[in-house]
């Protein structure tokens, strides 16, 4: 998302930046033109590239009232003549000026009450603007814009309008003053009375205008003075206007040390070349603080060689706040989207998360940063990551804070899915300073949302007071979204790759299971089963070891029958009592699996020291269970590997080897019960026929001794007659 809306940010930052521009030197132009006629043909063009408008008018009203003319007229829509004139009441102008505001209409067909509106349609304009130019005691006209889009104008059209309709009529006003003043030469007496006239007018234009008008004195050798200077100047910076007709000094004085080079720098190459002055500074207020200040005049060479000005001083404080607001804005923005393309490239949540804390703390210059995930089962915020050490040892201390808590920014955040601010901790009710954060000033929360989902939330603080506006909750708003999509496709991305992983997993599982299968169903001895088994743990599970105990259910012990990469004095040690306290009896009586590392107080002490187990890593026993009765156990583990670990699929695998071992086990110890039952009873008829066919019972008794000697394998003696008689010797 940021990748979208990004272009079209910097496009209105842009925007706004080159109309600001625009309008920086348009109120040059009006303030150096010398007539009314002169400003409105300088610039119309100017002020309809603007405001993007298809045609700019100059409307003045007439001395009677009821009337209007188009002064001036610029653009391709209509041909309407200027000059002509129109009744004042019923119009969309009349509007304008009775409520003294802008008047924007979005579109002229669906406002046909005003009376002209219908004739600018037919011109093809669609939507239009009109400021009025009133100054505090007279109306003057209005300046008129029209556009052949709806929704030609915006907020920012308006401001704009405000402000240049304040300096046009002044300027129209001032205009017509400096008119008067100049044909009223007929006599001196007259010319006086004109001038104290124009000057008491003038005072009172003034008063609206948010700067100063002046003239300013430059003396050939280099003394300056101000001869004449508005009221506001007394106002601003606290000196009456007599005082400054002297020497300009004390309002030189006022000047930013940073910017008063420059200033002289301007000065002297204006007396030079007789240019138009212009300068932009710092300048300090009677109360201390610094305002912007914009300055342009007109030199005028004087008989005796010295040099005067006369100008206007502008406060542009407001424009400037304007620019740095809004490159503030676009560094933010570019902040926001460093910050998503670095996340982006990371899929795992916690590296993620700790990311956007890290990045974010530095990037804005913050205090500290550090996010909480919603867990919807207990209703409560969890801390998920902090910038830095200390949010670090927040994650080991476990934050949490319950979703209901009151007087908690985050949890408040994340119940309203709004962003709030808190500019002065010290001040807000109820605010838990953390020990770990002491110079926390300011706090701003804001929730991480994923449609109307909450994920969690983003908290950010400063050690400055009033470090955070409603302007940085938009901004934060959006990294915040941006930090919410992040962790969700990192959440996504997780659990498919878990899905993924398990199935992998499981189709290893059963590979291994069928390969064992396999095996097993080939196998028909006991010792053929346990051998595929080993193999099973060793090769496709990884254990080192194996140790494989049965229970002796005539001796009540569980004994280890066979071994794996295990000493013969391991296997013969591993033989005990089912009730004493070793873990292989433990086992069998339980049932339990048990892992463990180190030493267990039911090991067998004797085996441990001597098989050195101090130096074995993990070790897992299991039993072997058989239609509900644990009939023996397995040991697996690591004598070599000892750092290696053992996750539940491991496990998993491992009980599904023994249950299909279990069933094979018991199966070939049938298979050589029967074979050894089969195996005797051949053997019975083999002796039987062999005796029959003996012909005294000397012969039959040295045949059966024989017989049966060799199918068992060892001596075999008959003795006859009772015990208390039996000769020493068998009798055969």
């Amino acid at each position: 998302m940021a990748d979208v809306g990004r272009p079209e940010t910097d496009r209105q930052l842009k925007e706004q930046t080159r109309r600001l521009t625009m309008l920086n030197e348009l109120i040059t132009e009006i303030v150096a033109a010398e007539d009314v006629v002169q400003l409105f043909k300088v610039t119309a063009a100017q002020i309809g590239e603007l405001f993007r408008g298809n045609r700019v008018s100059l409307i003045l009203t007439d001395d009677n009232g009821v009337t209007f003319k188009i002064f001036g007229l610029h653009g391709s829509a209509g041909d309407l003549p200027a000059g002509i004139e129109f009744p004042f009441e019923g119009t969309a102008v009349e509007a304008a000026i009775a409520e003294n505001k802008v008047l924007i209409t979005p579109d002229l067909s669906k406002k046909l009450g005003f009376a002209e509106n219908t004739k600018l349609i037919e011109q093809g304009l669609q939507s239009s603007l009109i400021a009025p130019l009133i100054t505090r005691k007279q109306v003057l006209g209005s300046l008129n814009i029209g556009s052949q889009k709806t929704n030609g104008f915006d907020q920012l059209d308006e401001d704009i309008a405000r402000q240049l309709a304040s300096l046009l009529a002044t300027t129209i006003e001032n205009r017509w003053l400096l008119a008067q003043v100049q044909h009223r030469t007929v006599d001196l007496e007259e010319t006086t009375k004109a001038l104290r006239k124009s000057e008491a007018r003038l005072l009172k234009t003034t008063e609206n205008v948010p700067g100063m008008i002046y003239q300013f004195l430059l003396q050939p050798d280099g003394t300056a003075s101000l001869p004449y200077v508005s009221a506001w100047t007394q106002e601003t910076f606290g000196f009456a206007p007599e005082t400054l007709y002297e020497s300009a000094d004390p309002i030189i004085g006022l000047i930013h040390p940073d910017d008063l080079a420059e200033f002289q720098q301007s000065v002297a190459h204006s007396a030079q070349t007789l240019e138009i002055w212009q300068w932009e500074g710092r300048v300090y207020t009677q109360s201390g603080t610094v305002v912007f200040m914009r300055g342009q005049s007109k030199p005028e060479l004087q008989p005796d060689g010295s040099i005067l000005w006369s100008g206007v001083l502008i406060d542009i404080s407001d424009r400037k706040q304007s620019q740095v607001a809004l490159a503030k804005r676009a560094v933010e923005l570019e902040v926001v989207a460093e910050i998503s393309t670095a996340v982006a490239t990371s899929l795992e949540p916690q590296t993620v998360l700790q990311l956007i804390c890290d990045l974010t703390a530095d990037r804005f210059g913050l205090y500290h940063a550090h996010i909480y995930l919603l867990n919807n089962r207990n209703q409560a915020l969890t801390l998920a990551a902090g910038a830095g050490a200390i949010g670090r040892q927040l994650m080991t201390e476990g934050w949490m804070i319950p979703l209901n808590q009151e007087q908690s920014l985050v949890a408040n955040a994340a119940r309203i899915k709004q962003g709030v601010v808190a500019n002065d901790v010290r001040q807000t009710s109820g605010f838990l300073q953390n020990p770990l954060l002491p110079k926390t000033r300011s706090e701003m929360a804001v929730p991480m949302l994923v449609g109307k989902q909450v994920l969690g939330v983003l908290d950010v603080q400063s050690d400055k007071v009033n470090n955070f506006s409603q302007e940085d909750i938009q901004i934060y708003t959006i990294l915040a979204g941006q930090v919410a999509s992040a962790v969700r496709n990192a959440q996504l991305f997780e659990t498919v790759r878990q899905a993924q992983t398990n199935a992998e997993n499981r189709l290893r599982e059963m590979e291994t299971l069928r390969q064992l299968i396999e095996a097993l169903a080939g196998a028909l001895r006991v010792d053929e089963v346990i051998d595929a088994f080993f193999k099973a743990c060793t090769k496709m599970l990884g254990f080192d070891f194996v140790i494989f105990s049965l229970v002796d259910k005539a001796d009540l012990r569980v004994k280890a029958v066979a071994g794996m990469n295990v000493t013969d004095d391991h296997l013969r040690r591993a033989n005990h009592s089912l009730d004493s306290d070793d873990i292989m009896a433990d086992i069998i009586r339980s049932g339990k699996t048990e892992v463990i590392t180190g030493w267990d107080p039911r090991f067998d002490s004797d085996i441990f020291e001597a098989e050195q187990m101090t130096n074995w890593g993990m070790r897992i026993f299991t039993p072997i269970t058989l239609r509900r009765e644990n009939i023996g156990l397995v040991e697996v583990g690591f004598n070599k590997n000892v750092k290696a670990d053992v996750q539940e699929s491991r496990l998993r695998m491992l009980r599904s080897l023994i249950d299909q071992t279990a069933v094979a086990l018991e199966s070939a110890q049938r298979y050589e019960a029967s074979r050894k039952a089969a195996n005797r009873e051949q053997l019975l008829r083999e002796i039987t026929a062999r005796v029959r066919g003996s012909a005294d019972v000397d012969t039959v008794l040295r045949t059966t001794v024989l017989e049966v000697g060799k199918a068992l394998g060892r001596p075999t003696y008959i003795y006859l007659g009772p015990e208390q008689n039996r000769s020493k010797e068998p009798l055969a």
